[in-house]
């Protein structure tokens, strides 16, 4: 029963993270300010009859970009060939050759999210993928506001990015860059780190928005140069953790030696969860002990964001909800938090490294020792992660 009753809360706790972060991250349909983008549906195919000739078929119209949260439900690709606010050259610019053409998808629809609507624009390359986020808020006000939430949770490591948008920052390590213009915002973010990183996401973004706000005019975005010591970005490319189509096992990032080297010896065999097949942002991939096993019970959940700047974001966001006896854990990845149960014999390990989340829960009394113990276990997890993710 107290197997089962953690597992819940370690399952509830993990939805609650992702919860907090996608509904504080989404950029209404107000009255646009300046002259709107648009872009244009792909037509359907006309079928002649064999009495008639086939009448023409009449041009599409334009659909101006706040409109397509009205348009469109939220989650189904667009009738579109390519993002509407950014080409798949300027794209390519920066992650190489497209495996296909970019996906756009309306995030969130008004009334959702306070009136905020969002329009997400994905491509991916052979080893790498890009995020174009493009909000509407009710007011600029509400805007800014949701910008400086972000800013404010990078805090030192927003580096200014002058000439762009009212207020811009590029942020190395979650490999993000923000922008505001009025009502508007625009994220751009990347899975991996490429040469040049903020300097070409900037001149992206610069030609983003001026599709999206063509009264702005073009804008030069000035050279943004990085301080010495910034963090250097991690991410594990997921799809590399197995073929397309088998399992991941979670389980299997360690040997069942090295688990009973914290554990005892195991009875029964470890239980992995999810395969690689639905890999996808925000999942819970687990590895649990048999609920028969007579010695320490242990159950490990990681969840994988589309980009380090989503995960860490999500992470921050998340803190807020650890109990009061919570505390810091150094030297171990990015963040890392420790805490245990009341009665001192339940304990959970909660780590960060860039666009992984790990949280481990352990049936065993806290100590010293156990604590270390911990600390051995999520090292050699997040290690192996990169391990087998790399190309």
């Amino acid at each position: 029963m107290i197997i089962q009753t953690m597992k819940s809360v370690l399952k509830h706790l993990l939805f609650a993270l992702v919860l907090i972060s996608l509904l504080a991250a989404c950029g209404g349909t107000p009255t646009p300010t300046s002259a709107p983008a648009t872009a244009t549906p792909v037509p359907a195919s006309a079928t002649a009859t064999e009495t008639a000739p086939p009448s023409p078929t009449p041009s599409p119209q334009p659909i101006h970009l706040r409109e397509f949260p009205e348009r469109y439900p939220p989650g189904d690709a667009l009738p579109l060939e390519e993002c509407p606010f950014a080409t798949r050259a300027d794209i390519e610019n920066v992650i190489g050759t497209l495996l296909e053409s970019p996906t756009t998808t309306v995030t969130f629809q008004p009334p959702y999210y306070e009136n905020r609507a969002s329009i997400r624009c994905e491509a991916r390359s052979e080893d790498n993928a890009l995020y174009l986020d493009l909000w509407f808020a009710p007011d600029a006000e509400v805007a800014q506001k949701d910008f400086d939430e972000v800013k404010t949770l990078i805090d030192r490591e927003a580096i200014t990015v002058s000439g762009l948008g009212e207020e811009s920052l590029w942020w190395q390590r979650g490999l993000r860059l923000e922008t505001i213009s009025g009502d508007t915002r625009l994220t751009v973010a990347l899975t991996s780190h490429v040469p040049d990183a903020a300097r070409q996401m900037a001149l992206l973004a610069a030609q983003a928005m001026q599709v999206i706000q063509p009264a702005s005019g073009l804008v030069q975005p000035e050279t943004v140069s990085l301080p010495i010591g910034a963090p250097e970005p991690m991410s594990v490319q997921l799809r590399k953790l197995a073929a397309e189509g088998e399992f991941f096992e979670a389980c299997s990032l360690l040997s069942q030696e090295e688990y009973e080297a914290m554990l005892g010896p195991l009875d029964y065999p470890l239980v992995s969860g999810s395969s690689i097949g639905e890999l996808e942002p925000f999942e819970t991939y687990d590895c649990v002990t048999d609920a028969l096993e007579g010695g320490g019970w242990l159950y490990y959940s990681i969840v994988f964001g589309d980009t380090p700047g989503d995960m860490i974001l999500t992470y921050k966001r998340g803190a807020a909800a650890y109990p009061v006896n919570a505390t810091r854990m150094d030297t171990l990845g990015d963040e890392a938090w420790y805490w245990y149960s009341p009665d001192g014999t339940n304990l959970n390990l909660s780590v960060l490294r860039g666009n992984v989340m790990l949280v481990i829960n352990v049936l065993m009394a806290d100590s010293y020792e156990s604590r270390g113990q911990l600390r051995t276990l999520a090292r050699l997890i997040l290690e192996r992660l990169v391990e087998r993710s790399q190309p």
